[in-house]
């Protein structure tokens, strides 16, 4: 069932796609899907759930942390990694614009994302902190971008290691943690 609304998505956008749709590839009735997910959004979110999981992971992770530094480069080593176990899933996703709200929606999601922000902010932020983590989350999103995504010569190991060495270039991270064992 995800995987068929995953390629719906992909295909319509999740606005443009239906439970009738989701249930017509599968060739089963709409009430089997409502059976499962009786809302679309739930259908988005499980779509995603393994890379929330991962966040929720590195959100953990990070909160155990001793300083600000390795807090936000727990992070920065979480987002890197989800991009690039859920390449397919994460650029079709983040490409649309209806996902955002989605995932806002979900008490769950939305705790996590506030938690993550508050790490890669660290303690009393300034604007230069605010503005370095706002442009990080953006560029974040330039793997999924549609002539990226199917740019098959851009491999995981390349996406992993701009990430990381961004994140620690726009967050300022001391170099000594950015070079930690298991940090790349």
């Amino acid at each position: 069932m995800l995987e068929a609304a995953l390629e719906l998505f992909a295909e319509h956008g999740v606005a443009g796609t239906s439970l009738q749709m989701i249930a017509g590839r599968l060739g089963i009735t709409k009430a089997a899907i409502y059976h499962h997910f009786p809302v679309k959004d739930q259908i988005v979110v499980e779509v995603l759930s393994e890379g929330l999981a991962q966040l929720d992971d590195a959100v953990a992770a990070s909160s155990a942390a001793a300083t600000p530094d390795e807090r936000a480069w727990l992070i920065v080593m979480g987002l890197a990694d989800i991009m690039v176990d859920h390449r397919q899933r994460y650029s079709i996703m983040m490409n649309d614009p209806t996902v955002g709200p989605i995932l806002a929606a979900d008490p769950h999601t939305a705790a996590t994302f506030v938690q993550m922000e508050s790490a890669l902010l660290g303690p009393d932020p300034t604007a230069g902190r605010r503005l370095a983590v706002a442009y990080f989350l953006a560029a974040c999103n330039a793997p999924a971008q549609p002539a990226l995504r199917e740019e098959a010569s851009i491999g995981a190991d390349v996406i992993h290691s701009s990430i990381l060495s961004l994140g620690a270039h726009l967050l300022g991270i001391d170099p000594r943690i950015a070079r930690q064992p298991g940090a790349e």
